[in-house]
């Protein structure tokens, strides 16, 4: 049984199924991994897309050097299929449309979307404040800018932004013990 990936990897393009087989079995932990940052409900059907886009990168592998590089090309096939299936999931549920609308220069959404769920949490309660207010947090939580900065660039006062600021936190206080009581 061939242990090396290189070898492995070279037996499949080859057309040997059970070196393919094995190469999955090498990678189950990245898989695993990518596959619960994405979801607990669609676990498996997470697991089968990032053995697919194994699959399929395997068939596609440039050049086979050393070990690391292959890894380092299958790991990178797994996380751009991960995040592949992020967008997707979050087209599904309007999340994109929505924070593309209100926040279209969001760092968060520019590297990865970074933590989808809590994006989806923040443009609803987004989605309830006002043009003025919304310009406002957004200013405050994706720039980091601080209140007296934001209230000189918006001609306001420094008082009517931390108002906003510590009243959109107490909806967000609101919305998250009104979801553990349930």
């Amino acid at each position: 049984m061939k242990e090396n990936l290189t070898e492995l990897i070279r037996e499949s393009q080859k057309g040997n199924q059970e070196c393919l087989l094995l190469i999955i079995e090498k990678l189950k932990p990245a898989i695993h991994k990518y596959a619960r940052r994405l979801s607990y409900h669609d676990f498996e059907d997470t697991v089968a897309e990032l053995e697919l886009a194994v699959l399929e990168s395997v068939k596609k592998i440039p050049s086979i050097k050393n070990e690391a590089q292959c890894l380092a090309f299958l790991i990178k096939a797994i996380e751009h299929k991960h995040w592949e299936l992020i967008r997707k999931r979050c087209k599904v549920s309007g999340a994109e449309v929505l924070m593309d609308e209100q926040c279209p220069d969001c760092p968060y959404w520019e590297y990865g979307y970074g933590n989808c769920e809590l994006m989806l949490d923040v443009g609803k309660l987004l989605s309830k404040c006002s043009a003025r207010q919304r310009e406002i947090l957004l200013a405050i939580i994706f720039e980091g800018k601080t209140s007296s900065l934001v209230a000189a660039e918006l001609h306001t006062t420094r008082q009517y932004v931390n108002r906003v600021k510590n009243k959109w936190l107490e909806q967000i206080k609101k919305e998250i013990y009104t979801e553990e009581a349930m």
